[in-house]
């Protein structure tokens, strides 16, 4: 891991875990409404994956988090040193360090956003699966720029002098 990734990295663990702490004090297991049937925040004990899948299958998802860490950690390696780079690697570390600490240490992963859209509960998640998602976006946008430069400088124009 490089070492502007690392220092993001922990920052942004702080954060999520921070607010994962603050957060499931606050509700103490239970739900508070923030905008009536749209958005909670309910604590909720995932022990799957995304949407429950694999539920109960602690063990393979904790080998597969750190299997995903060397991975992204190999991936890394050959990418150029860009700010875009390092955030998205570093929302990544976090996303998967802060559930993978949660299955470690609890068993399940803590979950408390909770929002309903017309009727439909979407599964209850937390800051890490929001790191997870916002480095996909990023890892996308570097994907779509592919070898460009973050900043395009524009030629410069040779002055006439006569």
């Amino acid at each position: 891991m490089k070492k502007k990734t690392f220092l993001f990295t922990i920052l942004f663990l702080i954060i999520e875990e921070g607010l994962k702490y603050l957060i499931c004090h606050i509700i103490n297991g239970g739900t508070i409404s923030i905008i009536p049937n749209f958005f909670s925040l309910s604590y909720v004990e995932n022990t799957g994956a995304a949407w429950s899948i694999l539920t109960g299958r602690r063990y393979l998802l904790i080998g597969i988090s750190i299997i995903m860490l060397f991975a992204i950690a190999s991936i890394q390696k050959g990418l150029p040193e860009r700010k875009l780079n390092y955030l998205s690697f570093s929302f990544l570390y976090a996303g998967v360090l802060g559930n993978l600490a949660d299955r470690t240490l609890f068993g399940a992963v803590k979950d408390f956003f909770s929002f309903n859209f017309f009727g439909y509960e979407f599964p209850v998640f937390n800051v890490a699966d929001i790191y997870i998602v916002i480095s996909i976006i990023l890892i996308i946008i570097l994907m779509i720029k592919g070898g460009k430069n973050e900043v395009t400088e524009s030629p410069k124009r040779e002055e006439n002098k006569n």
